[in-house]
């Protein structure tokens, strides 16, 4: 929560105790400090997501194998690019200032591989590497944070009336959540590819058993 100066203490009390019954893990910051760290954890994670997917869409303008074979672990640092249009046209241009900083940041990490490229410095390159790993190693798994995480797996679907019903009904009648849904590909010579997204894990391996038993091919 981030209350400004003019706010009771009495009125944040209040406010996390009632909080307080929905279990969430309650985080006190300076509003400023929000915006600065929401930014550099969510808002500049959407606009490289949302570039990159562009500049992959302009060379596939030229050449359609960028897009036949941009799937798996590109569409996966992707996912985010998906986003509302709407909605981040508004958080971007609230959180301006703070943007704009980071972008520049930012291109300075992009000009410092540039530079490792044209040098061919491999040991700053794997230095880069180690010290990502490292970093990323340290953050937490299963905490909700600003970006939440969606465990997905994929299956073949035909193209026939009521698959994807009878496939949401399934998981329903063995109180498996789904999050999301979506027919990745769907060609009269070929199958369906169905990505079925879910919160957690649990719920992911609870509906491959579930789709595997029911003889759907199913991957993750």
């Amino acid at each position: 929560m981030t209350p400004s100066e003019q706010v009771p203490e009495e009125a944040y009390d209040r406010l996390s105790d009632l909080l307080a019954y929905t279990r969430a893990q309650i985080v006190r910051v300076e509003p400023l400090l929000h915006d600065d760290i929401v930014g550099a954890i969510s808002h500049l994670p959407h606009v490289i997501a949302v570039a990159l997917v562009n500049q992959v869409r302009e060379y596939n303008e030229s050449n359609p194998l960028y897009k036949m074979l941009a799937a798996g672990g590109f569409r996966d640092i992707t996912r985010i690019a998906s986003s509302d249009a709407i909605v981040w046209r508004d958080i971007l241009l609230s959180n301006r200032e703070v943007l704009l900083g980071l972008l520049k940041d930012w291109n300075g990490q992009m000009k410092a591989f540039t530079e490792m490229l044209e040098q061919q410095n491999g040991e700053g390159i794997e230095e880069a590497f180690r010290q990502a790993r490292e970093f990323r190693s340290v953050l937490p798994e299963r905490r909700k944070g600003m970006i939440s995480s969606l465990f997905d797996l994929y299956t073949d679907v035909q193209d026939a009336p009521g698959m994807i019903g009878k496939i949401a009904t399934e998981l329903g009648a063995n109180d498996i959540n789904l999050s999301n849904m979506e027919i990745i590909e769907n060609r009269v010579d070929v199958p369906g590819i169905m990505r079925l997204s879910f919160r957690q894990e649990e719920e992911m391996e609870r509906a491959k058993t579930l789709l595997d038993s029911l003889g759907y091919q199913v991957w993750v």
